[in-house]
């Protein structure tokens, strides 16, 4: 059992994580672009969406950094934390709705005092972005906290993790921004995103049953065998 399990479990995780990086990308890229749409200055949606994304993400990872280690099963809290993104990123079809809906009325009220209109943009990026990042910034600190069994494997298995993460952002970033809203869409490209996320944490969780937590092992038992 062991043996399969140093065999398998852990490259289907580096998928899992892979995937993970390719989602988050396509949601900053399709965030970017649309609230670019919506504030009519591409400058200023980088810089809130930017704001947004990586606040949460910084937040989501302290505290989950924080509480990792007393997790009784890192993977499946792993796999709901995708779950949660997933769940959470739904929601920015109905603020963008509302937005939408009263963006005439902010407008006329407050188009003469631009640094307070400005801050309400900020707001509902805060608002649309911050929970959907703060989950996933969860992410790398408690998967790290499954796959490392001793802390002289903590610095070659989280920089695995955080390379094959960032490759698939990589590849996120690519299909969002050349390929993906050009041939099915916007809305249908975060269905695609949405769907992989969920397919994230719904393997994590089925791992995390499947093996007993308590006899992984670190990506450097696999490398030294």
């Amino acid at each position: 059992m062991k043996s399969l399990i140093r065999r398998y479990q852990y490259p289907i995780i580096l998928i899992l994580f892979f995937l993970s990086g390719t989602s988050a990308l396509i949601y900053e890229v399709l965030w970017m672009k649309q609230l670019g749409l919506l504030f009519g200055n591409t400058a200023q949606a980088a810089a809130t969406t930017l704001t947004a994304f990586f606040l949460g993400l910084a937040l989501g990872g302290y505290f989950f950094g924080r509480i990792s280690a007393k997790l009784e099963n890192p993977l499946q809290t792993y796999g709901k934390l995708e779950l949660a993104a997933a769940i959470s990123v739904l929601g920015y079809f109905y603020i963008l709705d509302a937005y939408t809906a009263f963006y005439p009325a902010l407008f006329a009220q407050f188009e003469k005092t631009t640094c307070l209109f400005i801050l309400i943009k900020l707001v509902l990026s805060i608002v649309i972005l911050f929970p959907p990042a703060f989950f996933l910034g969860g992410t790398l600190p408690v998967i790290s906290q499954y796959v490392v069994r001793s802390k002289q494997a903590l610095a070659a298995n989280v920089s695995v993790l955080y390379g094959v993460n960032t490759l698939g952002a990589a590849l996120g970033a690519l299909l969002a921004g050349f390929f993906l809203p050009n041939i099915i869409g916007y809305t249908q490209t975060y269905w695609v995103a949405i769907t992989c996320t969920t397919i994230v944490g719904l393997g994590a969780i089925l791992i995390s049953i499947k093996i007993p937590d308590d006899i992984g092992t670190s990506f450097s038992d696999v490398d030294s065998e």
